[in-house]
């Protein structure tokens, strides 16, 4: 293939990725309502905006930072649910670019590095649907780890000024502050940074050398700086971080089911193999199972080599230590307390970035042996160009296949990503007018609940956990509601200020919309609650004439408000 065709096919395929990528965020942002843990995040980001600032997500000891880009973002663009989840699709697309600027460092080569860019803008669809969600955390950790592993691989480049070893610490700071899983990130750094210091290698040089403290110096400052928040909330707390009760879960599966529900389900769902939700195999389970089992054999013969590629010493550095991060990463995935849970792939959106990295770092020419470094004052200098040459992955135009392999590998992505989100999400792909028909505000069910409470004069009410926080977001101070006694709570202020009220009303499914067909409460609230503790309408009614108490209903469309004349003791 000559160099013209494979140009213009592999810039055909980076256009199609990008717009495809921003044309199914757009249809899932017009199509799936809030639900609490997102309105959770507004409602922090509408309270700095204040001057009110928490260090971490509310009810927690970790996850932060990202509240305060949702707050910058609300500075820019109002305070409203189409701004809060666009805020986690700001970060992905910033998180691509970063990769491509890594992959550049690994493969030497810019359109490798723009079609891996483009890889992760597009694939997998749990990264794609979890970006147009704001979970809180997730968002900046990635972006910090993927800053982390750029800072490094310029350091190990002979590229760093100063300020690439304040980035080091600053993104390793602020990383950990947004949450533990940074540590993804971190240990392929460390290794890239350990392994490519000339010192260490086996019959390196021990030539004398003055020791310079300030590029440790910068990544420690950087460093505390970035992570200064969690220090002080820490040292007022006992270091909750550090305790696995900060995760919030009572009885979390061990850790070997966790470690087994990674390789059952959570890896073929971040590879596109099964779907999520449901957990059906692409294919059916014959076929989807088999694919997996081969992409399976092939990575890992391919991680063997890569972590081989140590005997290079600082030759094979990035690519032994991109494998190493693969190796670690079902480890310290199921060292989580709640990644049992699989069925939106919130947990693994870490994992396609570096297994992304690492298939550039194969097909790089650094993957042939050969590195190419910046030497001060020499400009480029390549070595072992005899041993890349040989294996056709030498640069010349007309014979490398790296940029097909790579389109090809986008197109893959983008095909599986097209189809999930067809299957799980109900993307119309079928014509551009199908695609773009019945586009409206996926919250308009739920607005007409805080208009309905208001216009009946009920300014504070007990909901479940999925539907007090995204009322609350959606009201903007003009009805409080707070999960009840019986619910998740994560907010005392909301909590207390509904409970000192008089006579708060409680919320419930309405009779005449059960389940979770179109239109109901369930797809309204993303709720699979139908009312606070999970009472029913109906049960809790009961609950209110066994003790004498009178009440009214008011319909709230999908909503019903039981509003009681005096306390209401629920157990």
């Amino acid at each position: 293939m000559t160099r013209r065709v494979m140009t213009t096919v592999s810039t055909v395929v980076v256009l199609v990725g990008i717009v495809v990528g921003v044309l199914i965020r757009v249809w899932l942002l017009f199509h799936l309502p809030l639900f609490g843990d997102s309105a959770v995040v507004g409602l922090m980001a509408r309270q700095i905006e204040e001057g009110h600032f928490s260090v971490f997500y509310w009810g927690q000891n970790y996850g932060g930072v990202e509240p305060y880009v949702v707050a910058t973002v609300f500075e820019v663009f109002g305070a409203n649910p189409l701004s809060l989840s666009a805020t986690a699709s700001l970060l992905a697309a910033s998180s691509s670019v970063v990769l491509a600027a890594a992959a550049y460092e690994v493969g030497r080569d810019m359109r490798l590095a723009v079609l891996s860019g483009v890889l992760l803008w597009v694939w997998p669809y749990p990264a794609l649907w979890n970006s147009v969600h704001e979970f809180g955390f997730r968002g900046v950790t990635l972006l910090c780890g993927l800053l982390l592993l750029l800072a490094c691989l310029r350091i190990y480049r002979k590229k760093a000024g100063g300020w690439t070893y304040v980035l080091v610490g600053l993104s390793a700071g602020l990383g950990w502050w947004a949450s533990p899983e940074i540590a993804y990130f971190a240990v392929p750094a460390a290794v890239v940074l350990l392994l490519g210091w000339k010192r260490v290698l086996p019959g390196a040089r021990r030539r004398r050398q003055v020791f310079d403290p300030a590029p440790g110096a910068l990544v420690v400052v950087g460093g505390l700086l970035g992570s200064a928040p969690w220090w002080y909330a820490n040292f007022h707390s006992g270091f909750a971080s550090l305790k696995t009760s900060s995760a919030g879960i009572a009885r979390a599966p061990s850790y070997l089911t966790r470690l087994g529900v990674f390789f059952s389900h959570a890896l073929p769902v971040e590879l596109g193999l099964r779907y999520m939700w449901s957990g059906n195999w692409l294919g059916g389970t014959g076929f989807g199972l088999s694919v997996y089992v081969v992409i399976a054999v092939v990575v890992t013969a391919l991680v063997v080599r890569g972590l081989l590629a140590v005997r290079n010493g600082r030759d094979g550095a990035v690519r032994c230590a991109l494998a190493l991060g693969l190796v670690e990463f079902p480890f310290l995935y199921a060292a989580i307390p709640g990644s049992a849970y699989w069925l939106d792939g919130r947990y693994g959106v870490y994992l396609a970035p570096l297994m992304v990295l690492f298939l550039v770092a194969v097909f790089s020419d650094e993957s042939q042996g050969r590195i190419v470094l910046d030497e001060p004052g020499t400009g480029s200098v390549d070595l072992l160009t005899t041993a890349s040459s040989q294996s056709g992955f030498d640069g010349n135009p007309n014979t490398n296949p790296k940029w097909t392999v790579a389109s090809a590998v986008v197109i893959a992505g983008l095909v599986l990503s097209l189809n999930a989100a067809v299957v799980t999400s109900g993307v119309s792909i079928s014509s551009p007018r199908a695609f773009f028909s019945g586009w409206s505000d996926p919250n308009a069910q739920a607005r007409t609940v805080v208009v309905a409470m208001q216009a009946n004069g009920i300014h504070y009410a007990y909901g479940d956990y999925w539907t007090a926080y995204v009322l609350d977001f959606l009201a903007s101070g003009k009805t409080v509601v707070s999960p009840s006694p019986m619910d998740v709570n994560r907010s005392i202020a909301i909590e207390d200020e509904v409970a000192s009220s008089h006579d708060p009303a409680w919320l419930f499914y309405a009779p005449n919309h059960p389940g979770d067909g179109p239109g109901s409460a369930a797809a309204a609230f993303s709720n699979p609650e139908p009312g606070p503790g999970g009472y029913t309408l109906a049960r809790f009614i009961a609950l209110v004439k066994s003790q004498g108490v009178a009440y009214r209903t008011v319909d709230l469309g999908v909503l019903v408000a039981v509003v009681p004349e005096g306390a209401v003791k629920v157990p």
